[in-house]
């Protein structure tokens, strides 16, 4: 999706569809995160309200966005830029410590 917003922003001169690209990106990371979520309750991972408070920050930070870009305030590269930073960041520590909870989980049924 990364991908495909970054193609898609540095293409399109019409804002609005850059923005609604972006918002796109909001909504599916938003059932995403309720998806992982879910999964983190189920098996009562510990830390998930401070995971639910990452997920909430980049929904802002990227609704923020949304809204420079519709403005011509943001370069198309700079949404890009945050959020292969942030999935980078993300990814490999915030849920790597919960694959790794949740393999003691597995491991200790």
């Amino acid at each position: 999706m990364v991908n495909s917003l970054s193609a898609n922003l540095q293409t399109s001169e019409n804002a609005v569809f850059r923005q609604r690209y972006i918002e796109e990106i909001i909504r599916y990371a938003l059932f995403h995160f309720f998806s992982e979520e879910n999964e983190m309750l189920e098996v009562g991972y510990p830390e998930l309200e401070q995971h639910r408070e990452l997920h909430r920050k980049l929904v802002n930070t990227l609704s923020q966005i949304a809204s420079k870009v519709e403005m011509g305030e943001l370069d198309a590269s700079e949404p890009i830029h945050f959020l292969i930073r942030w999935f980078l960041d993300h990814t490999t520590v915030q849920d790597i410590k919960f694959a790794k909870s949740l393999a003691a989980c597995s491991n200790s049924s």
